[in-house]
């Protein structure tokens, strides 16, 4: 799973992760809903808009490449290679 190669990578335990935040079209599919579930628990939260934050993160990302003046922004993503 994605989730567990990351983890492997940066070297970390999911012992250590707060919650995993779903977002984006996939994270909708019933079946990957269950399986999440199934693999980590509670850890596992869908309760944003999943649309909305990725317009908003796209926002804030834009802002940040902007001339204008805005509070640093730190974009993180991920996706299957």
């Amino acid at each position: 799973a994605l989730i567990s190669r990351l983890l492997s990578e940066a070297n970390i335990s999911i012992d250590s992760v707060a919650s995993i935040i779903m977002i984006g079209g996939n994270s909708r599919v019933p079946f990957i809903k269950d399986d999440l579930k199934k693999m980590y628990g509670d850890k596992v939260q869908f309760v944003l808009d999943m649309d909305e934050c990725i317009a908003q993160g796209a926002a804030f990302y834009a802002a940040n490449l902007s001339r204008y003046r805005v509070k640093p922004v730190t974009v993180v993503g991920t996706s299957p290679r």
